[in-house]
């Protein structure tokens, strides 16, 4: 049995959509922007990490700001600050969303800080290489006049004492 509907309640869906719209547009604008933000964040710590294995290898600043800058978005810029022993990365990235959105614009300032690799000292002769273990073929040759490197024999570990498991319980047996 079907009603006739009333003359009142004419429109009233049309109406519903006309208010619901806007907003379901406005939900949906917001939502791409999330993730277009947190798309560009992730490119922006790409970028970094990438910036801070080059700067932690010891390679030239240029090619670190160009690598970095490279796999950054655009706008993007790259502090690196390094010392013997650690290197201090920081990259600043602007966000802006489509001219036509009343949305915020962000900033991403993400830091990074990475001890530098030990280099040879034969190559710069600042730091001496680690001990090297027992039975363990130096990379590099030994430099002419220089004396061999000392190996020194590391105790053996006594054998590992037996496994032994306890008797099984039967549940009468259980305390």
């Amino acid at each position: 049995m079907t009603f006739p509907a009333r003359r009142a309640d004419r429109g009233t869906a049309t109406a519903e959509v006309a208010v619901a719209l806007p907003a379901l547009v406005a939900v949906v604008a917001i939502a791409l922007w999330g993730i277009s933000a947190a798309a560009t964040r992730v490119a922006c710590l790409d970028a970094l990490h990438t910036a801070a294995r080059a700067a932690a290898r010891g390679e030239p600043l240029p090619q670190v700001r160009a690598r970095a800058l490279q796999a950054a978005p655009p706008g993007a810029t790259l502090t690196v600050t390094r010392t013997t022993e650690s290197a201090h990365l920081t990259l600043t990235a602007p966000f802006r969303p489509p001219s036509r959105l009343p949305l915020p614009t962000l900033t991403f300032r993400l830091t990074a800080e990475t001890p530098t690799e030990p280099t040879a000292p034969a190559l710069s002769g600042t730091r001496p290489l680690p001990p090297a273990h027992p039975g363990v073929r130096p990379l590099l040759p030994a430099l002419p006049g220089a004396p061999p490197p000392e190996v020194s024999a590391l105790p053996t570990p006594a054998s590992p004492a037996p496994l032994t498991t306890a008797p099984r319980r039967t549940p009468e047996e259980a305390p």
